[in-house]
């Protein structure tokens, strides 16, 4: 294997903690070829099809929500795993590996969360990761973590100096009967 192939491979994945797709490498000049031997030598697992990662790579909450990410072009990190990303109050330590998709799939190693829609508007890259922005993430976080967590989360928010407008906004367009988050 010439160097150059691993540190092409190497680059693209220091850029998302250690996972990208095969899509990517190839994007990047990587073959195929190049990313079986780098399997076969166990320099690099494939733990989803077509999302790869170097098995170098510290096992991180970043590196999981990465991979689970990468897994489909419609998943974002949401709910507590979106707001470890933004270091929201009381999710700074650890992470649920916790995701969104508009689309219908399973992972065992994430909770998923199949939505209706997914407005560009609600989506950021943090760290690398596709993620709901601070607003969605708190609408979302009404779903599965008790109102005093959420509170916490929207105090932190408001320190941020983030829009109280922009934050009712977002929870006025995405309530529909029938969903606890929003509320």
């Amino acid at each position: 294997m010439r160097n150059d192939a691993w540190g092409a491979v190497s680059e693209l994945a220091a850029a998302q903690h250690g996972a990208f797709t095969r899509r990517q490498a190839a994007s990047a000049g990587i073959s195929k070829d190049v990313l079986g031997r780098l399997i076969r030598l166990g320099l690099l697992a494939e733990p989803r099809a077509g999302v790869l990662h170097v098995t170098a790579a510290p096992r991180t909450p970043r590196l999981a929500l990465s991979i689970a990410t990468l897994t489909r072009l419609d998943v974002v990190a949401s709910h507590r795993g979106a707001a470890f990303l933004h270091q929201l109050d009381g999710f700074r330590d650890a992470a649920i590996v916790e995701v969104s998709s508009t689309s219908r799939f399973r992972t065992p190693d994430a909770i998923v969360h199949q939505v209706r829609s997914l407005d560009p508007r609600d989506v950021v890259r943090v760290d690398g990761i596709a993620t709901t922005n601070i607003a969605r993430t708190l609408c979302d976080l009404g779903s599965v973590c008790p109102q005093p967590v959420v509170e916490r989360c929207l105090d932190d928010a408001r320190r941020r100096g983030l829009s109280l407008r922009w934050i009712q906004g977002t929870a006025e367009r995405l309530h529909r009967p029938g969903q606890s988050g929003t509320r």
